[in-house]
């Protein structure tokens, strides 16, 4: 009873802004819609060489751990107001 979060790597026009989306996984993506809540003209997913290049991933296996390989911090993390973050584990 738990929600999936989808895992989207974007870029800006100019490749030069990156973006880690984490919106709920059953929630439509819509570029214009994101586009204009972070102020960037145009979004679209960033090349696989910039995901190996910045975060030292391959396609399909983007996650939020990969930005710990983003050590000079080009990867800002959006997480959709919708998604729901749920502990795992034993309360103390």
């Amino acid at each position: 009873d738990c929600s999936i979060c989808k895992n989207l790597f974007l870029c800006n026009r100019h490749k030069t802004a990156f973006y880690l989306l984490m919106p709920p996984g059953d929630k439509p993506f819509h570029t214009k819609d994101l586009s204009a809540a972070l102020g960037v003209s145009r979004l679209s997913f960033a090349p696989e060489e910039a995901m190996e290049e910045l975060l030292d991933l391959m396609p399909g296996s983007v996650s939020v751990l990969g930005l710990m390989n983003d050590r000079e911090k080009r990867v800002s993390l959006v997480i959709d107001a919708e998604t729901t973050m749920v502990t795992i584990g034993s309360q103390a």
